[in-house]
């Protein structure tokens, strides 16, 4: 199987071999684009060879199926469960993952023009047709599908300081097509509007090792784009970033809340009645603190705490998941890993017997020829002359 060290190790040897092309008068530009080709191929062989482990390994069983044994006995669990009840009703369903095989790799196929300007570029083409330009600085691209923009992006990443991230310009539907391939890829991107996006890249990722599925969460892109590196500080960060003190201060009251907070909260969002205690924990002292009104709703800061609770339960339920996903992962290697090492000692036990077996048999061989006698050999007696009993006449 690839691993990650097998890939640093490639990526040692593409730097050496790019130092080699720069020496001997060749192009780098194109000795970047060569490596992106091969580093991507391990990845994607990589990725299908996880997802391919993953498939043999069993089902990580549901949230639900993971508290509803233990609610008998822990309350914390119990509460969970309920919670899960009302967020998604049971249904009836038949599970499954798909079978891995590679992705397709983006970058194969592509020709290259060099350009020697100025200012210099590379032209990339698929099937004769311009898709996407190396300008230094910057990467343009002319076809925005999802093939041309993970190239790109590729390419990008051999190029550029990846700590730093990438910077996406062009049509809004390219930026959040491209911040959610960057996510799915892992690479850092520094528009700050494409955060979220590119976080939906990473759950996407995290659902497709888990199923084999492959969910477009955005738009497929249109118009031309470009990625380039994260742009220089200059007098610093003049770019204006709004704070939501709204959510500030939902989020504030709610780490105020505990679990019978929460049960407040969610009894007063479905009109239930509270208890006098419920009651006055969600009453507060002032309209910054106040969540319920007099009849017991809900008023709008409630309403905002209420969301950010039931989102801070929608991820403490998805960290569970993934949780439990890498455990069963984790005991499922050791036990193929244990079951590995019992089949190599049974398998050196055997054929330590039948050495041992083959030296006795050789042992008794030799003690046989030692003990044999020596035998003198057998010489033959002489015969006694006859003697002539008969009378001469």
């Amino acid at each position: 199987m690839a691993t990650d060290g097998g890939i640093r190790v490639a990526i040692g040897g593409l730097a050496q071999q790019r130092a080699e092309t720069v020496k001997n008068g060749g192009d780098p530009d194109v000795q970047t684009f060569e490596a992106a080709k091969q580093i991507e191929h391990l990845q994607k062989q990589q990725a299908a060879e996880r997802k391919t482990l993953a498939s043999s390994l069993p089902l990580v069983p549901t949230l639900r199926e993971f508290l509803e044994p233990r609610a008998e006995h822990d309350p914390v669990a119990a509460r969970l469960l309920e919670q899960e009840k009302r967020r998604d009703p049971a249904q009836q369903s038949i599970r499954g993952r798909r079978t891995a095989a590679m992705e397709p790799e983006v970058l194969d196929g592509l020709t290259h023009d060099i350009e020697d300007g100025p200012p210099k570029c590379v032209h990339y083409a698929r099937d004769g047709e311009r898709v996407m330009t190396d300008r230094g600085e910057r990467v343009d691209l002319y076809h925005v599908d999802d093939r041309e923009i993970e190239a790109a992006l590729r390419l990008a990443e051999q190029k550029y300081d990846m700590d730093k991230g990438l910077q996406l310009n062009g049509s809004r539907e390219f930026q959040q097509r491209a911040a959610e391939i960057a996510g799915r890829m892992g690479l850092k991107v520094q528009n700050p509007e494409l955060q979220q996006t590119w976080q939906l890249g990473r759950l996407q990722t995290l659902q497709s090792e888990e199923l084999g599925a492959d969910t477009r969460l955005t738009a497929p892109a249109v118009g031309k784009g470009s990625v380039e590196a994260a742009r220089a500080d200059h007098g610093g960060d003049r770019r204006a970033y709004t704070v939501d003190a709204q959510a500030m201060q939902a989020e504030a009251l709610l780490g105020k809340l505990d679990i019978r907070g929460f049960d407040a909260l969610d009894r007063a969002s479905r009109d239930q009645p509270l208890t006098p205690e419920q009651r006055i924990q969600l009453q507060g002292h002032d309209d910054q603190t106040r969540l319920i009104d007099d009849q017991d709703r809900l008023t709008p800061l409630g309403e905002r705490v209420t969301e950010r609770m039931w989102a801070k339960i929608e991820t403490e339920r998805e960290q569970l998941q993934q949780q439990l996903r890498t455990r069963n992962i984790d005991e499922e290697l050791k036990k193929r890993e244990a079951q590995e090492q019992k089949q190599e000692r049974t398998e050196e036990k055997a054929q330590e017997k039948i050495v041992e077996r083959e030296i006795a048999t050789h042992e008794r061989a030799e003690e046989r020829e030692v003990e044999a006698p020596q035998r003198a050999p057998v010489r033959s007696r002489p015969r006694q002359p006859s003697r002539d009993m008969s009378l001469g006449g």
